[in-house]
């Protein structure tokens, strides 16, 4: 009996086989099947598989019957097979059914499984227009090097694309207005709306040059050095000032330039000699940079303020000495610049004070010169937990103010802080470091 059992498995799969090749000979390679499809074609196989093992089966006990083996009997007028081979035919047909689901399953899945990144699907290399301008507008575009740049030509070209978060600082390596640090590197991708933080240059940081006229000389460069300045000494002839002692500096007193650069310091070298004179030239209309350049090359000493004016910003619209007239070599002379507005701007500056703060002051805003501008009173216990005093400023260009605060009980003074004012952008750049302690030693004794 054992040998026709393995018959009848052989004989099995061989019909499997066959059963298999029709059932799916209709479907086309890579083709979707419904779950109806699925339904039919498991339900025709069934079927098949049953009637193809009914066939087999009377097949086989036609001659079990003729041989009459032992492995065989009679039962109620019925031939019956042992249970080995009736659970050979089962496990044939279930193995049949369960094939065929799990093929039609994987092809489902499959179906359903994306392509590897990086390779076009079919749909996606038939995708429409419309859609095609959907992925572009959510794509990434990778960060530039922004460093070098100037900002104003930055926030043009990613007006929309980009916001900005901008700060300030000093840097003697780019010139002011440039961005010299990028806090999200190059290559980096970005989508439209992110925020991206820039530092922008103040250009070289600038101190105001001491008044160090009626010193001696190595006192006066002393005192240049200790400004961070590098002085450079040109002896002159003067009929007033002693030999040895220092006359003036270029740039003069009281304005700004940047630490480390050059100035000029001129020493007397008394009375003997005739001075060498310059015929002064006419730089009005001329632009400040070149007319400054002008009149340093003429032997003159030049200084500029900004003026009212309604010519082009940069222009020069007066000079204090008339063309063509003669000065003494190293002379000053002072060029008026227009602002290119004929209106000043008006701008309110707040200004923190110490909590601790207490009595009565008087605070005076004093410009480059020296010269007070502004001047208010202010009583420190009357200005609640978070203090703070306004001046209501108004003026062109860029100016340097600096607070001197006086005590009206002692009428002690300190010098408070620094800002500058842009009138032109209406921004205001307040030291960092006020002088707090020296001013909290100002608070009446109690």
């Amino acid at each position: 009996m054992k040998r026709e059992n393995d018959e009848l498995k052989i004989d099995l799969s061989v019909q499997d086989a066959e059963l298999f090749e029709d059932t799916f000979a209709g479907f086309e390679e890579n083709a979707e099947v419904t779950d109806a499809q699925k339904k039919r074609v498991l339900s025709s196989v069934m079927r098949k598989a049953g009637f193809e093992m009914n066939e087999i089966i009377n097949e086989k006990r036609k001659n079990i019957t003729a041989s009459k083996t032992d492995d065989t009997e009679v039962r109620r007028g019925r031939i019956q097979v042992k249970r080995g081979g009736i659970i050979a035919a089962c496990i044939a047909v279930l193995t049949v059914g369960a094939v065929t689901v799990g093929m039609l399953h994987m092809n489902n899945i499959n179906a359903d499984i994306p392509e590897p990144a990086g390779q076009p699907t079919v749909e996606d290399q038939s995708t429409d227009a419309e859609d095609t301008d959907t992925m572009d507008d959510n794509a990434e575009e990778l960060l530039p090097d922004l460093v070098g740049r100037k900002l104003t030509d930055v926030l043009a070209e990613y007006d929309g694309k980009l916001s900005f978060d901008v700060g300030y600082d000093y840097n003697t390596e780019y010139e002011e207005g440039i961005i010299f640090g990028q806090y999200t590197p190059a290559g980096t991708p970005f989508k439209e709306g992110d925020s991206l933080e820039l530092k922008v240059s103040k250009g070289k940081m600038k101190e105001i040059i001491p008044d160090v006229s009626g010193s001696e000389r190595e006192v006066a460069e002393s005192l240049l050095y200790a400004a961070r300045f590098n002085p450079v000494v040109k002896e002159i002839y003067d009929e007033e000032v002693p030999e040895g002692i220092a006359i003036k500096t270029d740039p003069p007193a009281g304005t700004e330039a940047a630490v480390e650069s050059k100035i000029t310091l001129f020493i007397s070298s008394g009375k003997t000699g005739e001075p060498e004179t310059v015929t002064v030239p006419d730089v009005v209309g001329m632009k400040k940079d070149e007319a400054m350049l002008l009149l340093k090359e003429s032997g003159l000493c030049v200084r500029s303020k900004w003026v009212l004016g309604s010519e082009e910003k940069g222009t020069v619209v007066k000079q204090s000495a008339e063309p063509d007239t003669t000065l003494n070599k190293y002379d000053d002379i002072t060029i008026c610049v227009s602002e290119g507005v004929t209106e000043p701007v008006k701008l309110t500056i707040s200004t923190p004070l110490p909590a601790d703060l207490h009595g009565t002051y008087r605070i005076d805003l004093c410009d480059g010169d020296g010269t007070v501008k502004y001047t208010k009173s202010i009583n420190a216990d009357t200005l609640g937990e978070v203090k703070t005093f306004d001046f209501d400023l108004e003026g062109i260009g860029t100016e340097k103010f600096t607070i001197i605060i006086t005590s009206d009980e002692t009428d002690k003074s300190v010098i408070y802080g620094d800002f500058a004012v842009d009138f032109t952008n209406k921004t205001a750049d307040m030291d960092k470091n006020l002088n707090t302690a020296d001013l909290l030693a100002l608070n009446p004794a109690e």
